[in-house]
């Protein structure tokens, strides 16, 4: 789906252009997936677990949802896998 987006010129003027989005549907869907995960009740998990199990299926989303069949983004997206780092082997604490 396009919808009209903030986008920046090779000079660095912001301009108006329609750009692919996700749609609200697939948005929301995606938020209840998360959400029936109950993240916030995983405070004894290991971190690098948690990631082991999300990063391959927030991966797939965004590969799916990112993809654009037009041009590809000027600059690679990082992937999902240094937002949730395996190497960090603390476990999840509950905060305050």
């Amino acid at each position: 789906m396009f919808r009209p987006r903030t986008a920046r010129a090779d000079n660095g003027a912001l301009f108006v252009s329609f750009q692919l989005a996700i749609s609200k549907d697939a948005l929301n869907k995606i938020s209840r997936e998360v959400r029936s995960w109950r993240l916030h009740r995983r405070i004894g998990s290991i971190f690098a677990q948690l990631a082991k199990a999300i990063n391959p299926i927030v991966n797939g989303w965004m590969r799916y949802h990112g993809a654009s069949p037009i041009r590809p983004s000027p600059r690679p997206r990082a992937a999902p896998s240094r937002h949730l780092s395996a190497g960090d082997a603390s476990p999840v604490r509950r905060w305050g």
